[in-house]
């Protein structure tokens, strides 16, 4: 049964190892032998089969205890014979075989890294190449032109045909070499599973030439990945979903001398594009400018929190999280222009020291003894000097020459929209249909006006298309 199962996933898998667990003597008493065949799904999920031989007299009840919790596992992949390092696993099922000598269980992992040691190993310079698969990549640009080939024919004779998908990708020029980002085959039966059924996959590559030549494979793979994830950050919100590597492979001469496959959270994939036909110099204009962007971890922020609103089906929570997207960017942008504040540090401290003295001979005047409502006037002047969110807002899309009038955008009614959902668990008038209407207009209208300030800030001006308004706008 089980060998039937990973049979019929076989032709789903993006990697596939083979090999076999190295056990050591007095390690694992009772096993003579582990062999593992261990695969990346196209899903994202790793799945692999154990075969487990035990020594003779020992049954599966000894040696169960071994797997009974996570375990790590070390082996010898057959095909490259590099060692790999299956990290976090755990037993799915089990079975045992006919002669109870041999069990067999269907098992996963949520790591695996092939090659561990060339990663601390100084090799000598050459070129590596680096690969990264990526989930919940859509068709990465769509060609609105009649037909899918170019065919050139001489005296009635096809000579060659140019295929326009494989113009489907976008290539860059960065610091480390050539950036290629592209989907991979069967892309449109991907597109469909993804939208029909929710289903992340890997459906999609990039590419990185590693031109730097000092032979050091730790240094290129963590500058490549903090390249990729800059780029990830710009296709996710013009795709309008959540973008993730899922492994990354460093090839030296065609050859694999690493790989790693991490267990990232699997996104639901939603799709909305703002703009897929960027053109390369555009692309490469962002990504340059993007990686020294002073306001990068709060768009970061901020777009998690954007992608899941997007995504949820529930209005309450979608919402909120648009409106927590919102402060992320506000707060990063205020801090950084020190616009913060309605007063100045030292203006509001003078102001004070005036002003909460007779405060509190007022409150004497009246009567009013208690330590906590002093504490409560004392802490709410203090928040006087600083902005309101949708103060913050407003100073925002004014220094930033937003101009939101087309989508009737009103600050004050969805922080008070946002006050009702986090103070009063929900909305207290769900059952008013005109009342909900206005709330979805506002959420709109939210929408477009974040989708307008991520473009500023990321420093993106031109057509794009504005799900909100469901027309073309320009920024």
């Amino acid at each position: 049964m089980i060998d039937e199962l990973f049979t019929l996933q076989e032709k789903d898998l993006t990697f596939l190892f083979l090999g076999e667990y190295s056990i050591q003597r007095g390690n694992l008493v009772g096993i003579e032998k582990i062999n593992f065949e261990l695969g990346l799904r196209r899903n994202g999920t790793i799945l692999g089969k154990l075969d487990i031989i035990l020594e003779h007299g020992y049954s599966f009840e000894e040696i169960r205890p071994y797997f009974s919790d996570v375990f790590n596992l070390i082996g010898l992949d057959q095909k490259t014979r590099l060692p790999i390092n299956m990290e976090r696993c755990f037993i799915k099922s089990w079975e045992g075989s006919s002669n109870d000598n041999e069990i067999t269980c269907l098992y996963s992992a949520l790591d695996i890294v092939l090659g561990k040691d060339n990663l601390t190993n100084n090799l000598s310079p050459s070129v590596f190449k680096i690969f990264f698969g990526l989930t919940n990549v859509f068709r990465i640009r769509n060609i609105d032109l009649p037909y899918g080939k170019f065919i050139f024919r001489t005296n009635d004779r096809i000579i060659g045909e140019w295929h326009l998908a494989d113009t489907n990708k976008v290539i860059l020029t960065t610091n480390l070499g050539k950036l290629e980002f592209y989907n991979y085959d069967n892309i449109d039966e991907n597109q469909k599973t993804m939208n029909n059924f929710k289903i992340p996959l890997i459906t999609a590559g990039i590419s990185i030439e590693y031109l730097k030549n000092n032979g050091n494979m730790d240094l290129a793979k963590r500058e490549a990945i903090e390249i990729v994830e800059d780029f990830l950050m710009l296709s996710s919100f013009i795709q309008s979903c959540k973008h993730n590597w899922k492994f990354v492979l460093v090839e030296k001469e065609d050859n694999p001398i690493f790989i790693e496959i991490l267990s990232t959270k699997n996104s639901i994939p939603f799709y909305l594009p703002l703009n897929d036909k960027i053109d390369d110099s555009t692309y490469n204009g962002l990504l340059a400018g993007f990686h020294s962007n002073k306001y990068k971890p709060n768009i970061a922020l901020a777009l998690d929190w954007y992608l899941d609103s997007i995504a949820n089906e529930e209005y309450d929570s979608k919402f909120l999280l648009m409106v927590t997207a919102l402060e992320c960017l506000l707060n990063g942008y205020h801090v950084e222009n020190q616009s913060e504040f309605i007063f100045a540090e030292e203006e509001f401290s003078s102001l004070q020291s005036k002003a909460m003295p007779k405060i509190f001979d007022m409150l004497d005047q009246l009567g009013i003894k208690e330590r906590e409502k002093f504490e409560r006037i004392k802490n709410g002047f203090e928040g006087l000097r600083r902005r309101t969110l949708a103060d913050k807002f407003r100073l925002m899309l004014k220094e930033l020459a937003i101009d939101c009038s087309d989508v009737r955008l009103k600050p004050g009614k969805i922080v008070n929209i946002r006050n009702d959902l986090v103070h009063k668990g929900s909305l207290t008038y769900v059952n008013d249909e005109t009342k909900l209407n206005k709330v979805n207009q506002e959420y709109k209208a939210l929408w477009s006006a974040i989708i307008r300030i991520f473009f500023k800030l990321i420093g993106y001006s031109g057509n794009y298309y504005d799900p909100a308004l469901k027309s073309f706008n320009n920024i």
